[in-house]
């Protein structure tokens, strides 16, 4: 059993693979290893260690957007920081919580949430503060708050220069390139670049969700330019890697628009 802080090896490890595997491409292996990691930490007894795997369990499903799962996953958390006096990971719950929320459609009260959340980190908690920032700027696209959305980004990429945390840089670049669209009127060579590096960083990376996610985007702005086969060719593949996860929004929103170009 963990004790004075320390966490459990085991339910770390557990913790940070169902992490690891959704972001290379594996969404249903990452949904049992996170479930995996909060039996290992119920079975310790420890609410230090079963708080923490429940936090990397909600990433995962929020990873996945599976939104309703991931509400209630937070609602938990969320008691069981404030049943053991947990405040730090009482805020992150908050973060996921809205993130959950927006996701759901939920968007004012979610916004409220997720900004409660972000308020309540503290310099030793700047861990994976670009996924918290990225989650909050997609919601200000989702509410039509453009100004806030930018200044966000901007600032979620400036997290990711300064610490090196560059696993959603990707996903930044890919909002930024919403961004432009939402905004109307927008250099399409400049929203075209965007996604072209969100890509070849995916790719360097082996994030293949995130490669999966620009390469959408991309698609749908050159079925939008009458490029249908060139969007096809570069979808196709990426989607075609896939051996799991085939439920997974990001997986179903792909299928849609390749049988749009087929």
């Amino acid at each position: 059993m963990a004790h004075f802080g320390l966490f459990d090896p085991k339910a770390l490890g557990l913790a940070q693979l169902a992490h690891a595997l959704c972001i290379l491409g594996y969404p249903d292996r990452a949904l049992a290893a996170a479930q995996d990691a909060i039996e290992h930490a119920h079975a310790l007894g420890d609410a230090l260690n079963l708080t923490n795997v429940m936090y990397s369990g909600g990433v995962t499903l929020l990873l996945r957007r599976d939104y309703d799962a991931a509400h209630r996953h937070a609602e938990r958390m969320l008691a069981l920081a404030g049943e053991h006096g947990l405040p730090a990971y009482a805020g992150l719950a908050a973060e996921h919580h809205g993130m959950a929320l927006v996701g759901l459609g939920v968007l004012d009260e979610g916004l409220t949430a997720l900004r409660k959340g972000l308020k309540c980190r503290t310099g030793r908690q700047a861990w994976r503060l670009t996924f918290g920032l990225g989650m909050l700027a997609r919601a200000l696209l989702a509410s039509g708050k453009l100004e806030e959305a930018e200044a966000t980004l901007s600032e979620a990429l400036a997290v990711a220069e300064r610490t090196g945390d560059a696993h959603f840089t990707s996903e930044l670049w890919r909002l930024q390139s919403e961004l432009l669209l939402r905004r109307g009127g927008g250099d399409a060579l400049a929203d075209e670049d965007l996604l072209t590096r969100a890509i070849k960083l995916a790719r360097e990376q082996s994030a293949k969700i995130w490669e999966l996610c620009a390469a959408t985007s991309l698609a749908r702005l050159w079925t939008q330019q009458g490029r249908r086969a060139e969007a096809h060719d570069l979808l196709a593949p990426i989607y075609g890697w896939f051996t799991e996860g085939f439920d997974t929004a990001d997986l179903t929103d792909a299928k849609a628009l390749l049988d749009e170009l087929a």
